[in-house]
């Protein structure tokens, strides 16, 4: 798992290492023209790379193929499950005004541990409380779209990722705790767009880590005998 936090630290050795071959054997040479097709899949997601142009697979329909159905594949599958946990949210209300009192209490149980559910801190629908606060309904809402599409203004350079997801913590840890000490008091709008602010980028950096990994692990990526080294460029 620690190659999903990489993008924060990417380390500057990794394209020389990568170049080496396996352990006790001297480096070799490395060639990098259009005609070398022993290139593995590199996990770029998180880390911050993506394949060359010119990288094994580009010019393989298969691959292509691949690559497309695992963007699919777990985009609709991880949209599918937050999707899923917002109607969840959004369901307490509706269940107590259709008279099953007890199916809304489940699922305000089920939420308890992960949320104050503080009635004057949540949104209500039908005159009642939803199952989780403003700041939880903006982080499920938030990895539901950050789910969705590519999100390629994010994934422009590592120095982007680090920013978008080091300030959006930033922002949604002092909304928090800053009215601890009485320097802030947050609102609404704050504690909801602070939570939304930090899923999108979130959602969007795990789900392109994962889509990547699965391309990684597909049939075909590793040749055999060939040591592992990436040819590696930025977005």
């Amino acid at each position: 798992m620690k190659s999903y936090f990489i993008f924060l630290f990417p380390r500057r050795t990794g394209f020389r290492s990568a170049c080496r071959g396996p352990r006790g054997s001297p480096g070799r040479a490395v060639n990098f023209s259009g005609t070398d097709n022993a290139r593995p899949a590199v996990l770029s997601g998180i880390m911050g790379v993506r394949p060359g142009a010119s990288g094994r697979g580009d010019g393989n329909p298969d691959m292509r193929h691949r690559k497309i159905s695992n963007f699919v594949l777990i985009r609709s599958c991880a949209a599918a499950l937050w999707g899923v946990l917002c109607l969840l949210v959004a369901a307490p209300p509706a269940l107590d005004a259709a008279g099953y009192p007890a199916a809304a209490a489940l699922l305000r149980l089920a939420f308890s541990p992960v949320c104050h559910q503080a009635p004057d801190r949540s949104f209500a629908l039908f005159g009642q409380p939803l199952a989780v606060c403003h700041r939880c309904c903006g982080l499920y809402l938030g990895f539901f779209l950050g789910s969705l599409g590519a999100h390629a203004w994010l994934h422009r350079s590592p120095g982007r990722r680090r920013f978008c997801i080091l300030a959006a913590g930033a922002a949604l840890a002092c909304d928090a705790l800053l009215p601890a000490i009485g320097i802030w008091n947050n609102t609404v709008l704050s504690r909801f767009a602070t939570g939304l602010v930090f899923a999108i980028p979130a959602a969007a950096l795990w789900t392109r880590g994962l889509e990547e990994w699965r391309d990684a692990a597909s049939p075909g990526r590793r040749v055999s005998g060939q040591p592992q080294f990436r040819e590696v460029a930025y977005e």
